[in-house]
């Protein structure tokens, strides 16, 4: 049964890998993964946990300059369910709005990166006496695989780090993303 899933990836993997891309003009990209929060110096619940979860998601516009080479706005957050005491939890958010390179060094080797805008506080759950949101500088950086392409989509997998720099400290996040990307 599992070999079945497998093969339409496989399939994808192979018949797309024949032809070189053509990349030129509009870019979108969207990703879901899964990863995590560091709180370096910030005054947060959970402090010294490690929280992580499914819900990262990334979200790109942008267009190709060269074959290689593409210019993007990206959004990209993460964000954990904490506990402040047992039983009472708060959604915690890492987001950041940048100005995105990315490189394609082969064609389904890719890097990227950007810098931009960071937020960082607490949403679902926060209560007033919660510590206010923080808005910062973002620097973003990423490296990824396409496991399969077509003529103008690519779906890939890319680890990324995100970085939001504080008055009162860094927050970071590491997420692992599953995406798609036409070109």
């Amino acid at each position: 049964m599992r070999s079945l899933l497998l093969l339409p990836v496989l399939l994808l993997s192979t018949v797309a890998a024949a032809e070189p891309a053509r990349r030129s003009g509009f870019t979108m990209e969207f990703a879901l993964g899964y990863g995590g929060i560091e709180r370096g110096g910030l005054d947060q619940y959970g402090a010294g946990k490690a929280a992580t979860g499914f819900e990262p998601h990334a979200l790109s516009f942008g267009g190709f300059v060269t074959n290689n080479l593409a210019l993007m706005a990206r959004w990209k957050s993460t964000y954990q369910i904490v506990e402040r005491a047992p039983g009472d939890s708060v959604h915690r958010f890492l987001g950041t709005l940048t100005v995105n390179a990315q490189y394609w060094f082969s064609e389904r080797w890719f890097t990227g990166g950007g810098l931009g805008i960071a937020a960082f506080g607490f949403g679902f759950g926060a209560r007033s006496e919660d510590p206010s949101w923080s808005i910062g500088g973002a620097a973003t950086a990423r490296v990824g695989f396409a496991f399969a392409r077509l003529r103008h989509h690519a779906f890939s997998l890319s680890a990324e780090v995100v970085a939001g720099f504080f008055r009162r400290g860094v927050a970071s996040g590491q997420t692992l993303n599953l995406g798609w990307q036409f070109y």
